[in-house]
């Protein structure tokens, strides 16, 4: 029996995203699989699109932010997911090395190996790739209005905007007691670049300006374990409070003010990786 795949295609991310899906099912149609493509409008239709298919495997294609609002749905299904990135930034497939062209894709689709990719819920919302609270929600900020001229480079664009900002952030990780931090982040992505980890680590950042630009360094290249002035933490429940209070965000879309409670969930997405 065939491999069956749903590719859900979300309508409003980036462009050609009609023709990348079409693509996408041509070569996996090519390859013996049963191909059928979706366009639920909303993060409501998406999930329940996930949790009512019948199929083995799924290809979401969209960027980060779709990604984020099926991740609950897929993980609670245990569907493995193949990216097909037409999204904004696709940061997520950049940080996953997913491939871009339609036949590797559909051959992830066909022979792809599930790995767990962990995921979390900052005040409820889901992410998958990052979520944060001082510098970088407020990079996110003012981030928000250059994503479409400037796509991913948005974000450094916002970072240099916000980067001389100062917040006072406590962080308490499982109910201990509670650390004092400029920023923090909350992150998959450890020691080398475009490495995943297993689970989510909490990194908090202190010694202010001075260390900031090598900080910053360290985010861009995915290299925060050997960043000065931060540390790296697992956690199940992170609780962030500022006085005053200081802007989050989650998948680089800016959420609300702090407090913030993360949450690492404990069942994962599955995303298919390339053999080996």
């Amino acid at each position: 029996m065939a491999r069956r795949v749903l590719i859900l295609r979300n309508p409003a991310a980036g462009r050609g995203g009609a023709a990348q899906a079409e693509a996408v099912a041509h070569a996996a149609a090519a390859r013996g699989l049963a191909v059928e493509i979706a366009a639920p409008e909303g993060a409501e239709a998406l999930g329940q699109a996930v949790r009512a298919a019948e199929a083995d495997v799924i290809g979401l294609a969209g960027g980060d932010g779709t990604v984020r609002v099926a991740a609950p749905a897929l993980a609670e299904r245990a569907l493995p997911v193949a990216l097909i990135p037409t999204g904004t930034a696709n940061v997520l497939a950049l940080e996953t090395r997913a491939p871009r062209s339609p036949d590797a894709i559909a051959a992830l689709l066909a022979h792809g190996v599930p790995r767990p990719l962990p995921w979390g819920r900052a005040n409820g919302a889901p992410f998958v790739v990052i979520a944060g609270a001082g510098l970088d929600g407020m990079a996110a900020l003012h981030a928000e209005a250059l994503k479409k001229p400037l796509g991913r480079a948005a974000y450094w664009a916002g970072i240099a905007r916000a980067s001389l900002a100062a917040h006072r952030l406590s962080v308490s990780l499982d109910g201990r007691p509670p650390m004092v931090a400029d920023w923090v982040l909350c992150t998959a992505t450890r020691r080398t670049p475009r490495r995943v980890g297993a689970r989510l680590l909490v990194a908090t950042f202190t010694g202010g300006p001075a260390l900031r630009p090598m900080q910053l360094a360290a985010v861009a290249a995915s290299r925060l374990a050997a960043a000065p002035g931060v540390q790296l933490a697992p956690f199940r429940t992170a609780h962030i409070t500022a006085d005053p209070a200081a802007p989050t965000q989650v998948d680089g879309e800016p959420l609300g003010m702090t407090p913030l409670t993360l949450i690492a969930e404990r069942a994962p997405v599955l995303l298919l990786r390339a053999e080996g």
